[in-house]
């Protein structure tokens, strides 16, 4: 292949995507919500199994690896899925965030689950080892911004999660309003 007065470069990372929101006010139920019109269940699923939608817009902008920081527990099967499908790009996965924070707002169902506790030590153990078992390829923490009377509790529990996600061998993600 002759290229000639051309430009090659590599492909492109996105390092912060997130295959179980669309992006739009149908993808984050603990934001804008409107349930009547756009159901969130009914997009959390459509996502899930049409993964080449995003593959696709990814391929034609360039991109061709991404990392999904936080989701469904379903999204840490796409890294594998991935790799077989020569018109995906290549991906590494979190799965559910291990949180303090209310976690209802995205608690859509036993499948389709967002979060992961860390109010207790066996608690971090817990969704670290759930993180593991699942194929994560990182922990990723949200850590917003705990109560005072918790913040020395939880700033333990944050370095628990580093830890045993080290320890796991899983790279480490925090969301923080406040450190």
């Amino acid at each position: 292949m002759d290229l000639s007065g051309r430009y090659l470069t590599p492909g492109l990372v996105d390092a912060h995507v997130h295959f179980s929101q669309t992006g739009w006010i149908d993808g984050r139920p603990d934001g804008l919500s409107a349930p009547e019109i756009y159901p969130y269940i009914e997009t959390a699923r459509y996502n899930r199994d049409h993964p080449e939608r995003w593959h696709r817009s990814y391929l034609c902008s360039g991109i061709t690896a991404v990392f999904d920081v936080g989701g469904h527990p379903w999204t840490t099967g796409l890294p594998a899925a991935a790799e077989s499908d020569p018109n995906a790009v290549h991906v590494r996965a979190a799965g559910p965030l291990i949180t303090h924070a209310t976690r209802t707002a995205l608690m859509a169902d036993d499948e389709l689950y967002t979060f992961l506790p860390m109010d207790t030590p066996e608690e971090v153990s817990a969704s670290v080892a759930k993180l593991t078992e699942m194929g994560s390829t990182a922990a990723k923490v949200w850590y917003l911004r705990p109560p005072a009377e918790r913040r020395k509790e939880l700033d333990e529990r944050l370095q628990q999660v580093g830890e045993e996600a080290g320890a796991a061998g899983l790279d480490l993600i925090v969301h923080a309003t406040s450190l």
